[in-house]
């Protein structure tokens, strides 16, 4: 497990989100529950990786509803919600970093990121920047435990 810190600059000033990325090698390791795997994809099989959060202004935030997360039924943990399998730490990188400056974006307007992402990782955050003043000013990693 490593801890991931991101910090986004925002028009209210600074945000910094937090998480654990855990390391799965088999179904069996998963956080998350089995039917959120089975519901919304492919169940991962080999190596994976689960962005546990770790910032409680999201889970009552008045936009809540339309940020990507999910608690988990096994262990009520939140989770990025991501249903594909991310086989990399460098993945699971760039999945936060998208889910960091979504979130913002969305937790300022009220508007779900997803319905603007759309898969292009350095377009998305390009608009973020230039269109919303919404930008990554810092990202910390820390060593595996």
């Amino acid at each position: 497990m490593r801890v991931m810190t991101v910090t986004v600059r925002t028009a209210d000033g600074p945000r910094m989100f937090q998480c654990f990325v855990h390391n799965s090698h088999g179904t069996k390791e998963l956080l998350m529950d089995h039917e959120f795997y089975i519901g919304h994809c492919t169940m991962p099989t080999g190596e994976h990786h689960e962005l546990e959060l770790k910032d409680p202004v999201i889970w009552t935030h008045k936009h809540r509803a339309r940020i990507h997360f999910q608690k988990s039924k096994l262990n009520s943990r939140r989770f990025v919600l991501h249903p594909n399998p991310i086989p990399t730490f460098e993945e699971a990188q760039a999945i936060f970093l998208v889910w960091a400056v979504g979130t913002a974006f969305t937790m300022k307007t009220g508007i779900d990121y997803g319905k603007i992402y759309k898969g292009d990782k350095a377009h998305f955050l390009g608009v973020m920047e230039a269109r919303h003043k919404i930008a990554i000013t810092g990202i910390s990693v820390g060593q595996e435990v």
